[in-house]
């Protein structure tokens, strides 16, 4: 159950989807507080590698756990003017942005994919 309750709450802060069973041992007050102080961004989840990927203003954060209650922040990764919607997916370690170009003369559709290292 505790599983199920987490997974809808990363769902509801905007991660990625996860199944219960890899979102055991999740503190999920620290993804309420990410949600609090990310809002109007996506975030991602990359279990594998203990990353969180935030994307909406213009780059790609990337903040990686150092033990249960730390997380530090290792890089700014440059994506698109409002670039917010994206995805990660952990079986092709890509994390795909979206860019809208909203706000720009002669806007365009653009799919931007990071190979996650």
């Amino acid at each position: 159950m505790r599983g199920i309750l987490i997974g809808l709450l990363l769902s509801s802060c905007g991660l990625a989807a996860l199944s219960p069973a890899s979102a055991q041992g999740l503190d999920p007050n620290f993804f309420h507080r990410m949600s609090t102080q990310f809002r109007g961004s996506d975030m991602s989840l990359d279990v594998a590698r203990k990353r969180i990927y935030v994307t909406g203003s213009g780059t790609a954060s990337v903040l990686e756990q150092r033990d249960a209650d730390h997380y530090e922040h290792i890089a700014e990764v440059p994506t698109a003017y409002r670039a917010k919607s994206s995805i990660f997916v952990p079986q092709l370690k890509r994390l795909y942005v979206a860019d809208s170009g909203k706000g720009k003369p002669e806007a365009k559709l653009a799919l931007q994919i990071f190979e996650i290292q």
